[in-house]
């Protein structure tokens, strides 16, 4: 498994609008290897936006990238983007709703 977490400063007040974005190219990542996605903000920083992501693997991420829903995605949500403060990638080694480790992908 593959995991990407990022924070994404939206510019002053667009906090909620540049998360609809995100989360408007989701509806088909998991007939694309995605196992989890989500995306979140904070009380205390309207404008902080961050995405957890599962993926079966990097390259499903990758490809990912290039689906339509997820380009219209960006570009929806470019103009919106102050910066990436933050991005960590990881390997998921279990949880809840996960495969369990060493088990094919759903």
């Amino acid at each position: 498994m593959y995991g990407l977490h990022g924070r994404i400063d939206a510019t002053e007040g667009h906090g909620e609008e540049l998360a609809g974005h995100l989360v408007a190219g989701t509806q088909e990542l998991g007939d694309h290897g995605c196992l989890l996605y989500v995306v979140s903000r904070r009380e205390d920083a309207p404008d902080a936006v961050y995405v957890y992501e599962v993926w079966t693997d990097a390259d499903a991420h990758q490809a990912s990238l290039e689906l339509s829903s997820v380009q219209d995605a960006i570009a929806g949500a470019r103009p919106l983007i102050a910066g990436m403060s933050e991005r960590v990638e990881f390997t998921p080694v279990a949880g809840l709703g996960l495969p369990a480790a060493g088990s094919p992908p759903p």
